[in-house]
């Protein structure tokens, strides 16, 4: 009997850890896209990489308004930390806090559409960052 229960186990493992396994590659394949993304000095280097609704939205012309923007008032992407992750069936975001030149911290939001365990970019964010609901109650509470 212990030895039905300890294949068992063991089956189990091997069968989350290959799940969690497949989760970690497309966690990973999508990084490296943020990465692309905020790297990029042209639209060619992120084309491969958007969803066909960014791509009908988000052409080079805009592209090329988003990144001299982000530069103007952010300056260059230096890193990031994961900080979310929301994974829904066929979506998943990431949520990033990330440091620019100058000290300056923002948040990156991404969405992915996952088909077959292939992201594509769906949408793009860098936002301020937004203390915790319970912070921002006591502050307008002061």
């Amino acid at each position: 009997m212990k030895k039905i229960l300890l294949i068992v186990m063991m089956l189990v493992m091997c069968v989350s850890s290959a799940c969690f396994a497949s989760d970690g590659s497309v966690l990973d394949a999508e990084a490296k896209m943020v990465d692309q993304f905020l790297n990029a000095s042209s639209y060619k280097n992120v084309s491969s990489i958007l969803s066909d609704d960014m791509k009908a939205n988000f052409d080079e012309t805009k592209f090329n308004e988003y990144k001299a923007s982000i530069t103007k008032d952010l300056g260059a992407f230096k890193e990031k930390q994961l900080v979310n992750v929301i994974k829904r069936p066929g979506i998943d975001r990431l949520v990033y806090g990330a440091g620019f030149d100058g000290g300056k911290v923002m948040m990156v939001i991404a969405d992915f559409a996952v088909n077959n365990e292939k992201p594509l970019l769906l949408n793009i964010a860098i936002v301020p960052p937004q203390p915790p609901k319970d912070q921002a109650q006591a502050d307008q509470n002061k």
